[in-house]
């Protein structure tokens, strides 16, 4: 009895000692396969990396007191220009000749001048909507070769509710913003005064397509000029600083927010 009372003690403690190891290794493992993360093991440069959205009627602010109050838009045959922030580039359109039987005709923009800029947002892109004005028809007709009547044989053309649509895109430049041309939309109807709409419509499709195009060309080359730009990124510069990222490097947009990184 004594024999086999000390074999069950002996017994008891080998499987107390079995479960006791089991549990232990049972515990190690996870600890030997999946070592807890480290500050070490986290990528620090990724945290310094951040876009933050910059309110979007600040930016509309800030356009229309430094650029759109500062534009000035002249259409003229000769003295045609463009101005923005102090900074000017003239403008040259050319005549537009209409062969004739009898006598050439021959067409030019007459004094055409900006009154009013209103800036607006939509779907990313900002726009800068320029309302002219001028005295009388703002295209003039002329007959060089006719002896009476040089400026009454051909027909003026009239634009009615004359605008000009310009439209920006926001840019990262030299750490801050600026703006980029896309388009120049010229709005409103052209039409040439007295029956001869039916017979000329294509004088009238002429100036509507050139003056988009030529206000385009001279619109990049003001935006793209480096102290309209250098003037641009220092309006924005002190709002970018309140949003505590850095250097701009990039901006992404969505459908309703602009975000600027500075990666």
């Amino acid at each position: 009895m004594k024999n086999l009372k000390n074999s069950m003690i002996i017994f008891m403690v080998v499987v107390a000692y079995s479960i006791t190891y089991a549990q232990q290794t049972q515990t190690a493992k996870p600890n030997t396969r999946s070592p807890k993360l480290t500050n070490k093991a986290i990528p620090q440069a990724s945290s310094a990396n951040k876009c933050k959205s910059m309110n979007i009627r600040n930016i509309e602010s800030i356009l229309r007191d430094k650029v759109g109050r500062t534009l000035k838009v002249h259409l003229d045959k000769d003295y045609g220009s463009i101005e923005i922030m102090g900074k000017k580039h003239n403008m040259n359109f050319s005549r537009y000749k209409v062969k004739k039987p009898a006598h050439n005709w021959e067409y030019s923009l007459n004094d055409i001048k900006s009154e009013i800029t209103r800036v607006s947002y939509s779907k990313n892109i900002f726009y800068l909507t320029i309302n002219l004005e001028s005295e009388g028809n703002e295209i003039k007709g002329r007959c060089p070769g006719c002896r009476v009547g040089k400026d009454k044989r051909a027909p003026d053309i009239n634009w009615t509710d004359p605008k000009l649509r310009i439209v920006l895109r926001p840019i990262a430049y030299n750490g801050s913003m600026s703006f980029e041309v896309i388009r120049v939309d010229t709005m409103g109807k052209f039409k040439l005064n007295g029956p001869t709409s039916k017979f000329l419509p294509s004088v009238a499709a002429y100036f509507k397509g050139q003056i988009g195009k030529i206000v385009k060309s001279n619109m990049e080359r003001t935006f793209n000029d480096s102290s309209v730009k250098r003037m641009l990124t220092n309006a924005f510069t002190p709002e970018i600083k309140k949003l505590n990222i850095g250097h701009v490097k990039r901006i992404d947009m969505s459908r309703d927010n602009i975000y600027l990184c500075n990666y």
